[in-house]
């Protein structure tokens, strides 16, 4: 896992087509079934936006079925073609939202609305505001994993 922030106050948009713009603040590796990690940073990071990027998935091959749940009927759906016999529901899609990502078959987190199916995602910023500039002071951030 990597964090990444921006010290400026910049409109998302740019900063989604700038990668540019982010600076690494850490970059973590986790081992499998590894549920909390706690970070404390030595210098404050003042940052305006934080970014995490999950870099690498460790497979769990039991999980790895031929099979699908539908988001409708919750009936058990084989993986092709993804559609559900019982109901005619389209099984990749998000369970939340409904939103289909045509270019990841079975996303870890959905793109229109962030819901994972798989995990359950807790973060807790120890953070103080500043009073001179636009952006927050970072001291330490907590992360804790529900697989």
């Amino acid at each position: 896992m990597a964090i990444y922030y921006s010290p400026k106050n910049i409109p998302i948009v740019e900063l989604k087509n700038k990668p540019n713009l982010w600076q690494m603040a850490r970059k973590v590796n986790l081992t499998p079934s590894q549920a909390e990690v706690k970070l404390d940073f030595s210098v404050p990071i003042v940052a305006a936006n934080i970014m995490l990027e999950f870099l690498d998935f460790y497979d769990n091959v039991q999980a790895s079925a031929e099979t699908l749940q539908c988001p409708r009927c919750s009936a058990s759906v084989p993986a092709q073609p993804g559609v559900c016999s019982n109901c005619g529901e389209n099984v990749y899609q998000c369970h939340k939202c409904r939103a289909i990502n045509y270019d990841e078959r079975d996303p870890f987190l959905c793109h229109s609305c962030g819901f994972c199916k798989y995990a359950k995602l807790d973060i807790s910023v120890l953070a103080k505001t500043v009073v001179a500039v636009d952006p927050i002071g970072m001291k330490r951030v907590f992360f804790k994993f529900y697989l």
